[in-house]
């Protein structure tokens, strides 16, 4: 029995990802509230989850308090990712998302009251 040449190959193609991070501040607002980061090759190789991860936190039109909302809550959902204890991917997506939300709770990053009571000047 023979095997040919490409069963026995092991393919060295990796899968490659390009991302930029544009945003633009529009035509109505002054100020751009939307945060945008990604984790580094360097960031990935000791991260238990491991894999990439792209981030864009949307400051929620101009409301007081969503540049730093969307900044913390980006930041904070990065560094609780890579720093994961847990191995899944889900999982460790979902604990830095919860504690995003209770980072912005806990900092009392204002609301205003058209927003309600549950809701933040930062999306995710």
């Amino acid at each position: 029995m023979t095997e040919s040449p490409a069963a026995t190959q092991v393919s060295t193609r990796r899968f490659i990802v390009q991302a930029v991070l544009k945003t633009d501040v529009g035509k109505v607002r002054s100020e751009n509230q939307d945060f945008g980061t990604l984790t580094t090759p360097k960031e990935e190789a000791v991260s238990r989850p491991g894999g990439r991860l792209l981030i864009v936190a949307d400051g929620m039109g101009g409301h007081r308090g969503g540049a730093t909302a969307s900044r913390m809550a980006g930041e904070t959902v990065k560094a609780q990712y890579l720093g994961a204890k847990n191995k899944d991917v889900p999982t460790a997506l979902r604990d830095a998302l919860a504690l995003a939300e209770f980072s912005l709770r806990r900092k009392r990053i204002p609301t205003s009251a058209e927003w309600g009571r549950l809701r933040r000047p930062s999306s995710l």
